[in-house]
Parts: structure tokens; C-alpha cells; sequence
């Protein structure tokens, strides 16, 4: 099963217009997509949650498409399944954004989930 981080703008929408079976729509909380209504919304703060959710939903591939910006961390926010990121996450964030952005596919895909691109 597919699932989507869809960020703002219009290419969420033509992604899941473009699919034959709907995905499963994720957005991070603040960056709602446009035109799309997410199935599941999440924090960077629950990150590990996300991907224990996605797995138990039968997720195994991911797409991030749309726009985001960087959202603030409240680290009183981290949950339990999140803990253990924090270090790869901490570091990444001093990464640049590609920087970080890699460190989350890689997380994702440590977790069995393979990323793909919107093509």
C-alpha cells in the first residue's frame, strides 16, 4: 500500500489524480494539503508513531510531495516510539534541509518503508 506525506500546493492532488488506487493521505500538522483531506495528520514529534501506524496499515512505500517548511520541535511533545530517533533526528536537523530531508527517507526506509519519487 502507498501512502502520501502531501505538504501544500498542487502537486499532491495531481499525484492522487493521477494513481489508480487512492493512497493513504499523511499530512504534518500545519501544512495541510490544498485540495486533499488527510487520513492521518501527525508531528515531527510523533514521527515513530507515524511510521508504527503506517506499518500496521499495510504501508510499505511512501511519497512526499508538496510544500513544507522546517516546523518547530517542543520536545515535550516526543512521544515514546519517537524517543529513539531523537539522536538521527537531532543531528539532522543540523544537516541543512537536504540534510534532514535524506535523514527522514532514511529513517523511513530502515522501518521497511521504501520511498519514492512523484513521477
Amino acid at each position: 500500500m502507498l501512502a502520501l506525506i502531501a505538504g501544500q500546493g498542487a502537486l499532491p492532488g495531481a499525484v492522487v489524480d493521477a494513481l489508480a488506487q487512492p493512497p493513504l493521505v499523511c499530512a504534518l500538522e500545519g501544512f495541510a494539503p490544498d485540495t486533499l483531506t488527510p487520513d492521518l495528520t501527525f508531528r515531527l514529534e510523533t514521527l515513530g508513531t507515524l511510521i508504527e501506524t503506517l506499518r500496521a496499515r499495510g504501508v510499505d512505500r511512501l511519497c512526499m510531495c508538496g510544500t513544507i517548511r522546517r516546523p518547530e520541535i517542543d520536545p515535550g511533545r516526543i512521544d515514546a516510539a519517537t524517543v529513539p530517533l531523537v539522536p538521527r533526528l537531532t543531528a539532522a536537523l543540523g544537516l541543512g534541509d537536504d540534510g534532514a530531508l535524506r535523514a527522514i527517507i532514511a529513517v523511513f526506509e530502515d522501518a521497511g518503508i521504501a520511498v519514492i519519487g512523484a513521477h
